[in-house]
């Protein structure tokens, strides 16, 4: 018995192949409508040229289950790239699984004109492409999602180096404003920048100014905590600015050591006490 067993309409999609890519393109332009400036019909025709012919091509091999199979490889390599495109340009999930779907529905039709007089046949066609067709809709779904991810992650490290910058107010002074939430990968980021700062200028004293920061729990301060002692470690000085009072009550409440720590309440403060430690 054989592992495969060939879709009779393989020879039918082979031959009506630029009827099906015409009907194709025009069901899509159809469904982006409202998002023709997201993607040319250029670019539209291309993609879809491509990902018809690698159908076409892993189905004539009779397996129509298992898209993890060889065959299937330089199918799933252009749907992949597809999908990170669809995200990339601002197209929804639903949009980039209709990529597949839309040609579900053109197979479908085509599969209808030319069985329709073999309704044993068309039903167990129909079976076939759909569960494959949902697979690979399925897929790009998921390559979307995995794209999405990626951009978010991209644009969360650009938006952390942002709001995260390091100048050198006076020689052998740096100060860092700290804006918003402290988390462990920002801490990171954080320590990193600042290291390599005094390292290249040969700082002596580091100003952290916390006056940006909403809320100073326990995570909060231990983070803070770290970034002082990294500091300490190359020779520098770090002195935390904007201990307003209610950080400090909130500090005691929570029973924080910060042990030998340099705080001043205004960055005003914290400045004059650096010029003092560089006499």
């Amino acid at each position: 018995m054989e592992k495969h067993s060939k879709l009779r309409a393989i020879e039918l999609f082979k031959n009506k192949q630029k009827e099906i890519l015409e009907t194709w393109i025009e069901n899509q332009l159809s469904e982006f409508s409202s998002h023709l400036d997201l993607i040319s019909g250029e670019d539209l025709e291309e993609q879809s040229k491509k990902t018809l012919q690698l159908f076409i091509q892993a189905i004539s091999s009779g397996n129509l289950e298992d898209i993890e199979a060889p065959e299937y490889k330089p199918l799933i390599n252009i749907l992949k790239e597809l999908s990170k495109d669809f995200a990339l340009r601002g197209f929804t999930p639903s949009e980039t699984a209709s990529h597949i779907f839309s040609l579900k529905y053109v197979l479908i039709d085509f599969l209808e004109q030319n069985f329709e007089a073999q309704p044993k046949i068309y039903i167990r066609e129909i079976k076939k492409l759909s569960k494959l067709l949902c697979k690979l809709g399925m897929m790009t779904v998921d390559g979307y999602t995995h794209a999405r991810e990626e951009l978010i992650q991209k644009q969360t490290a650009m938006l952390t180096e942002m709001v995260t910058p390091i100048a050198q107010v006076w020689d052998e002074i740096l100060l860092i404003p700290i804006i918003g939430t402290v988390d462990s990968n920002r801490t990171q980021t954080i320590m990193d920048k600042c290291l390599q700062k005094v390292l290249d200028t040969e700082s002596k004293v580091t100003i952290l100014d916390i006056t940006g920061v909403p809320a100073v729990d326990t995570a909060v301060a231990n983070h803070i905590i770290k970034i002082s002692r990294a500091t300490r470690l190359m020779g520098c000085t770090c002195i935390i600015s904007g201990i307003v009072p209610a950080v400090a009550q909130s500090i005691v409440n929570l029973g924080i050591d910060i042990g030998d720590l340099v705080t001043k309440s205004t960055l005003k403060l914290a400045l004059g006490y650096a010029f003092e430690i560089l006499n």
